[in-house]
């Protein structure tokens, strides 16, 4: 695939209309890194869904993510803070859902004075791992 153009979707919003299209190309440098600056740690809580939950709630948690985050930050936060962490402020959390439950991944570093003896892993080292 060299090129790829998808068709173009159009809606109406409060401001106007829109148009929306996925494009992609095949990049010839392949994306390398270079394992410079501070650690980060990526931190992935996984829930299951309370089987007492109805369908309609968890339709209501996917359409508002940002109030579901924060029924979960406090807890989140404390949880990172026992582990010597705090979270990137400058990047937002990722929610996955699922049938079974949902998926909350943090960015985190280590809070100042703390020490992370792990040793950090480039992209590299993470994708080779995905593709045994």
């Amino acid at each position: 695939m060299k090129h790829y153009q998808s068709q173009e979707r159009k809606g109406v919003a409060q401001e106007g209309e829109w148009i929306d299209q996925d494009l992609a190309v095949k990049a010839d440098t392949p994306l390398i890194d270079s394992a410079t600056g501070k650690k980060v740690i990526i931190r992935k809580f996984e829930f299951e869904w309370d089987k007492k939950v109805k369908l309609q709630d968890k339709m209501n948690a996917q359409y508002n993510k940002q109030g579901f985050f924060n029924s979960h930050a406090k807890y989140i936060k404390d949880f990172l803070w026992k582990d010597g962490l705090s979270v990137l402020e400058n990047q937002d959390p990722k929610m996955i859902f699922n049938e079974k439950g949902y998926v909350i991944a943090i960015a985190c570093e280590a809070r100042f004075g703390v020490s992370i003896f792990e040793k950090g892993r480039t992209l590299q080292d993470i994708f080779k791992c995905k593709k045994k």
